[in-house]
């Protein structure tokens, strides 16, 4: 990501400045970092994947998963590093459209994948897991295939010659001059999640609730992330035409729409919370032969203020429920009800394979199941 991000900014200031030349070098040399980078990843991808998912599980299903998932994926990461880098080349253009294009195609691709992959649909054999990381993959692979065609295609502003990949001490400094900020936020917040699981990972519940927190946290920060991919060419090209007007209107216009949309997804995520999580959740069971998930109406969860009946078959329990932490103790063992979008996963203090999953008939969810 920062090696992207240096080189957006330093493509579009070189292209404000007029000077083809370098511009072309620039984009040379990016892709001349990203051979290095894969070379590390594919490194970490053979050697390191097992000892780092052991420091974050202490589940060997979980382990044996996480080492086949990971190993592929950083395997086989060239798609996905020179995607991030032809995304960023584009930008730098002013092309963002095509490479929304690109990551559209990737996500289709995956998507598609995804279940012949994983359970094995027509000639494909059965991977599970693998599966899905191959699936990943070739997603990866198609969308950077895609992305270098709309870059050789249509950044005609520089030339394309392997010539230009010959490592130039200087081009490089520039751009981890400006790429180094982001690769130390990336990295914090890499750090963070790392330092998270280690903490957690005796509690299959609080690393639960965590993911959830995070996913969400996301889905807010990348409101702020996309800006942020469009503003910083438009105020590099106009720092290289040595427009000051530009460049004021940019920074004010970007911190304005940033503002309003931190805002949006704040009030947003804060009425989801907001809402009562009373009501009545149904299993969802999932068949391995048929591959589709459905409602058993027979097992169910309700909550009512303080306290959660539990039904399970022809057993029906009512215990205290802590509204404040959404937990419960059942058999003297502690329970806790991680909640959102009408989705309730129950999560227990001890190892679980699976954590089951409940749904409420007010969920978006619920129609697909039934």
């Amino acid at each position: 990501i920062g090696t992207g991000v240096g080189t957006n900014a330093l493509l579009a200031r070189t292209l404000g400045q007029g000077n083809g030349k370098k511009a072309a070098k620039v984009a040379g040399n990016s892709l001349f970092l990203g051979v290095i980078i894969y070379a590390v990843c594919l490194l970490f991808g053979i050697f390191g994947v097992k000892a780092y998912i052991s420091s974050q599980t202490v589940d060997t299903e979980v382990l044996e998963m996480g080492v086949g998932y990971l190993r592929i994926c950083c395997v086989i990461s060239f798609g996905i590093i020179f995607f991030s880098l032809f995304e960023k080349l584009l930008q730098a253009t002013g092309r963002s459209f095509y490479s929304t294009i690109g990551q559209v195609v990737g996500a289709v691709v995956n998507i598609i994948l995804d279940p012949i992959m994983i359970y094995g649909i027509g000639p494909c054999p059965e991977m599970g897991v693998k599966g899905a990381a191959y699936a990943t993959v070739i997603g990866q692979v198609a969308s950077a295939v895609l992305l270098l065609i709309f870059h050789m295609k249509l950044n005609k502003e520089f030339e394309h010659d392997a010539k230009y990949m010959k490592p130039d001490i200087g081009i490089i400094k520039e751009i981890y001059a400006i790429g180094l900020p982001a690769i130390i936020a990336q990295a914090l917040m890499s750090i963070m999640v790392y330092v998270m699981n280690l903490i957690l990972k005796f509690s299959p519940s609080a690393q639960t609730a965590y993911g959830l927190f995070y996913k969400v946290q996301q889905f807010v920060l990348f409101l702020a992330f996309g800006l942020r991919d469009a503003i910083t060419p438009i105020i590099a090209y106009a720092y290289g035409m040595g427009s000051k007007k530009r460049i004021r209107d940019g920074i004010k216009y970007g911190l304005i729409y940033t503002t309003a949309l931190m805002i949006l997804g704040i009030i947003t995520t804060t009425l989801d919370e907001m809402k009562s999580k009373d009501g009545i959740y149904y299993l969802t069971v999932k068949n391995e032969s048929t591959k589709t998930a459905s409602l058993d109406k027979t097992s169910w969860i309700k909550i009512e203020g303080e306290q959660i009946t539990i039904k399970e078959g022809s057993s029906e329990h009512t215990y205290s429920y802590d509204t404040e932490n959404n937990e419960f103790v059942r058999d003297s063992e502690k329970y806790t009800c991680l909640i959102h979008d009408g989705l309730l996963t129950l999560s227990g203090d001890q190892p679980q394979k699976e954590l089951p999953e409940y749904v409420s008939p007010d969920s978006s969810w619920y129609s697909a199941y039934e």
